[in-house]
């Protein structure tokens, strides 16, 4: 048992490490994202540590101000580890895995330009000039429900990753 009661008091039980997942979850992101760049290790860190997160911290208590800023924090670099990763696939030409984790990482903020822009691109390199179009239109939606104008250089990239094929 983790608490220990004793006539009308409670304490956590000292003799027991309570693992808590959101900790255990930081230190494994921050561990990874500090890893040798582009290294096979990095990469398992990396793996391993998204792997960790379990969704938004105490998602049950959405509108409770104690909870934002930790929950913020963890989704962010829960980002960033989606991003690093999507990158290493990249980077070694595994189209498929580069494509799925930055969809993770847009579904986690889906106004992320960066992630649109990586998404056509990669479609462009897989040949799939459809899907190109579709990210394209995604983003185009995801920016007018912001009441943002379209950036002229998506469209610009757009046009030339629809030229190219």
């Amino acid at each position: 048992s983790y608490i220990e009661r004793k006539k009308d008091t409670y304490r956590l039980f000292n003799d027991i490490r309570i693992s808590i997942d959101a900790e255990r979850f930081a230190h494994a992101a921050n561990k990874a994202l500090k890893a040798d760049v582009d290294t096979a290790e990095q990469h398992d860190l990396l793996l391993a540590a998204i792997s960790d997160y379990s969704g938004p911290f105490l998602e049950e208590d959405r509108y409770e101000e104690f909870c934002v800023e930790k929950r913020q924090f963890l989704s962010t670099l829960f980002g960033q580890l989606l991003k690093a990763v999507a990158e290493r696939f990249e980077k070694t030409n595994d189209l498929e895995n580069a494509i799925s984790y930055t969809w993770k990482g847009l579904n986690l903020d889906p106004c992320d330009e960066s992630a649109f822009r990586r998404l056509m691109s990669l479609y462009s390199r897989s040949g799939d000039v459809l899907k190109v179009t579709r990210t394209y239109q995604e983003y185009q939606k995801a920016v007018e429900q912001l009441d943002l104008p379209v950036n002229p250089e998506m469209t610009e990239l757009y046009q030339n990753l629809i030229q190219t094929r």
